[in-house]
């Protein structure tokens, strides 16, 4: 078998698909040669024809600088994946965004960043500790799994990394949750009221994201405290 990068791999996805659509909104034929991919038919019975809304954006989700990279040199938006913290972004996400729009010569304006985030939401302090619960939950599982080690790494925190991924091997899903602090829970993911939550939200990311796409793990909010974080 041949080993062949993801993030290369990935990259001609997005412009093979960025190629049908361009098919289909009738601006030039379907052409694409490339070293995974190659897409030259395109029937009639098989062309829905143009868009009208033009071609939908392709959007890549990434975490590590390499896939960063890729997704701002040729996708047209980046999903920040939720496992994340204020260091790790600013370090190695927000680089790797630069370096890659500046191989597409563009601008920060022309790329959307759509950062992801692990929400714990409440009113009460029970709420509260169910909602920390769950996103420490799924905190754990990432954090088990190698390919998210940096992100530990980058709060020095990549000790429990071996810990979790261990227990992970044997089902100790308890056991992981209890290696999950209260400031991992508050670095990695956001906790508070709505005010509180929606206010962390901005800080974070109010300069370079239009929208943020918050994940609820394991708990459910009622709906007028999601509507209050908008």
């Amino acid at each position: 078998a041949v080993w062949h990068p993801p993030a290369k791999f990935l990259g001609e996805t997005v412009r093979a698909v960025k190629a049908i659509f361009a098919a289909w909104e009738g601006q030039s034929p379907l052409d694409f040669r490339g070293e995974f991919h190659t897409h030259t038919l395109m029937p009639p019975n098989f062309n829905p024809g143009p868009n009208p809304f033009g071609p939908p954006p392709v959007l890549m989700g990434a975490l590590g600088p390499i896939m960063t990279r890729t997704a701002a040199e040729v996708a047209d938006g980046l999903l920040v994946m939720p496992f994340n913290t204020v260091r790790h972004f600013t370090d190695r996400t927000l680089p790797a965004i630069e370096e890659g729009l500046r191989r597409s010569d563009r601008t920060m304006a022309q790329f959307p960043i759509i950062p992801q985030m692990m929400v714990a939401v409440g009113h009460t302090d029970q709420q509260l500790r169910a909602a920390v619960d769950g996103v420490a939950f799924l905190i754990a599982f990432y954090g088990s799994t190698p390919a998210y080690r940096p992100v530990l790494d980058a709060e020095g925190w990549g000790g429990a990394h071996h810990e979790l991924n261990r227990l992970s091997k044997i089902g100790d899903f308890a056991g992981m949750r209890a290696l999950i602090t209260d400031e991992m829970v508050e670095r990695i993911g956001v906790v508070g009221s709505p005010s509180e939550c929606a206010a962390e939200i901005g800080r974070r990311f109010g300069d370079v994201a239009d929208e943020v796409c918050c994940y609820f793990p394991a708990y459910e909010p009622d709906a007028a405290t999601v509507a209050a974080l908008v």
